[in-house]
């Protein structure tokens, strides 16, 4: 393992790791392992440097407001970009909704980063739900997502199914 001092990096670029198990680490206790990589890659990056991370849409979506939070609080977001469902689905065999995220991190200098810590709706869809009932619901998303449409390369579903049915995706 090799040990890089926060604050040292011009340029810090990662595919996120996600998974539903907590990282043992003193820094960020009790955090997901995708959100503990994601603030620890923060870290790292100098004060206006660049941090470029490839991610799940569950970053900017996620109900839970709390990392979002962390992450406006270290970096502005310049811009990200939405992929569908099926950007990886031949060479990794998963179908996740993928963002590319460009941060610069904070370094007290005035910097027009774009909002990203609301969820808004954007509309409704319908799917069939384990019991082949019709529902419709509404699709919420990031607010940087509602106010750059062509970020987002597909279209806002509820046909996603790799959390399970009636889940949000963008598709082709």
């Amino acid at each position: 393992m090799v040990a890089i001092p926060n604050n040292s990096q011009d340029l810090v670029i990662s595919n996120v790791p996600f998974g539903n198990y907590p990282v043992k680490a003193t820094d960020y206790p009790r955090r997901s392992i995708h959100d503990y990589f994601f603030l620890r890659g923060l870290d790292k990056a100098k004060p206006g440097g660049f941090v470029l991370f490839i991610t799940n849409d569950a970053t900017l979506d996620k109900g839970k407001p709390e990392v979002r939070r962390m992450i406006a609080e270290k970096a502005d977001l310049i811009a990200a970009f939405r992929l569908p469902n099926t950007a990886f689905k031949k060479n990794a065999g998963t179908q996740v909704t993928t963002d590319i995220l460009l941060l610069r991190k904070k370094d007290g200098k005035p910097v027009k980063g774009s909002p990203f810590q609301k969820i808004v709706q954007v509309g409704t869809d319908s799917y069939r739900n384990e019991k082949g009932e019709q529902v419709t619901a509404p699709m919420l998303v990031n607010e940087y997502f509602a106010a750059n449409p062509k970020n987002v390369l597909g279209k806002h579903s509820l046909q996603g199914t790799m959390r399970g049915k009636g889940k949000y995706a963008v598709i082709p």
